[in-house]
């Protein structure tokens, strides 16, 4: 699957806490499917929260999934970002293009927003690039 074609097919992809699949997912299985289905890259699926207000639980995935990756200023197709409220880690999106993260939200779904976007822009903690 191209760039292009994994974005048409997530932009009609509803939210679902724990997906994995064009079903439904959550922010981190949308990266998930991304890295399988573009970059035949396979991340690990072992995650196992509740919900998106699970904020502890989302922050240990996060945290436990952060170590593979490493921290970069200059962002590529791929890399993935990590916003945060206040004190912890909550989300994750993914770099699509020049300015460009694909999100997976509760209650609005997949959606594409600039880096430095109202929704999320202000929370970023870092974007981030695979270190395998």
């Amino acid at each position: 699957m191209t760039l292009f074609e994994f974005i048409d097919k997530a932009l009609e992809v509803p939210f679902k806490p724990r997906g994995r699949d064009y079903s439904g997912w959550d922010c981190f299985g949308s990266v998930f499917c991304f890295y399988r289905d573009v970059l035949k890259i396979e991340l690990s699926e072992n995650i196992n929260y509740g919900t998106a207000k699970d904020y502890k639980e989302i922050k240990g995935l996060i945290d436990s999934e952060k170590n593979r990756w490493i921290k970069v200023d200059k962002y590529e197709v791929g890399d993935i970002c990590f916003y945060h409220v206040p004190r912890r880690v909550c989300h994750i999106g993914l770099i699509v293009g020049k300015n460009k993260v694909l999100h997976a939200e509760e209650k609005v779904g997949t959606f594409i927003e600039k880096l430095d976007g109202i929704m999320w822009g202000k929370k970023l903690e870092g974007v981030y690039r695979l270190n395998e």
